[in-house]
């Protein structure tokens, strides 16, 4: 997403820090496979109706795209478990959890967009979106929290539609950044998308972070190191990124108990 708003005067220097926070509950996430910046449809499992976009794209350059044609096609979207690779494929222990997604929808969609966790046969999830409801043609981000009563290795996401109860539904669903998170970590309540912007996106010098003031601001590698905390003063702040190896990030922005993690491709 593009903004026009104007370059902070403030630049300032990313520091790596010596503090390593991550999500000790959650290990192996790719986060890049899950962003749909490293592999295209045919690299999952199934994928019946969904194809790799760049169309729409909440940050970096790719998306998966669900092209809905009546009730000819029920898309599913199921991870590399069985081809080979191992992107798809995490571990968690047990304890609550926080799954966030960004969708955007085209035209008429299914009432509910389903993310089915995949443990054991007794931790298997449900996950149900609706998105029949949602303003088209925009980005929302869509968060729903569930348990996992014992530690799990080797688990994969599901993305699926059920069998259409509705009629001749014609549209567009876009996924882009799935995130998986301790609740512990993820907070209970998201920051809008239009409270903040992140541009340019992908960066290559420096990137611009708007905010609102006072929100605490944190740059965390693809590992979940943190390498970059600030405190802003005001609403604006340009950001070197120089320093900074190539590749995924994560800006989480919180504010007045709300946050949102956005992701961010250095290059």
């Amino acid at each position: 997403m593009k903004s026009n708003l104007p370059k902070a005067i403030l630049v300032v220097a990313v520091l790596f820090s010596s503090f390593i926070e991550s999500n000790a509950q959650v290990t192996g996430f790719d986060t890049t496979a899950y962003g749909f910046e490293n592999g295209a449809a045919e690299n999952w499992t199934q994928n019946a109706g969904f194809t790799t976009s760049t169309e729409q794209a909440v940050s970096g350059t790719n998306s998966m795209k669900a092209a809905i044609d009546g009730n000819t096609n029920v898309p599913k979207l199921q991870t590399w478990r069985n081809s080979g690779l191992s992107d798809g494929l995490f571990d968690v222990l047990a304890g609550d959890y926080e799954l966030s997604i960004k969708v955007y929808i085209t035209g008429n969609v299914p009432t509910t967009l389903n993310f089915a966790y995949n443990g054991t046969a007794s931790a298997f999830k449900n996950i149900p979106f609706t998105i029949n409801e949602l303003a088209p043609n925009t980005w929302h981000t869509l968060t729903e929290s569930f348990n996992v009563t014992a530690d799990d290795t080797g688990r994969w996401f599901a993305i699926q539609f059920f069998s259409f109860p509705e009629s001749g539904l014609t549209g567009n669903v876009y996924v882009d950044d799935v995130t998986l998170t301790s609740a512990a970590v993820a907070g209970n309540e998201s920051l809008s998308l239009d409270a903040y912007k992140i541009y340019p996106n992908p960066s290559n010098d420096y990137v611009n972070i708007a905010a609102p003031k006072n929100s605490l601001v944190r740059l965390f590698n693809s590992l979940g190191v943190q390498v970059m905390s600030l405190q802003y003063a005001n609403d604006k702040q340009t950001i070197s990124t120089k320093s900074l190896p190539k590749g995924l990030y994560f800006v989480k922005i919180e504010s007045n108990g709300k946050i949102a993690t956005e992701k961010l491709i250095v290059n």
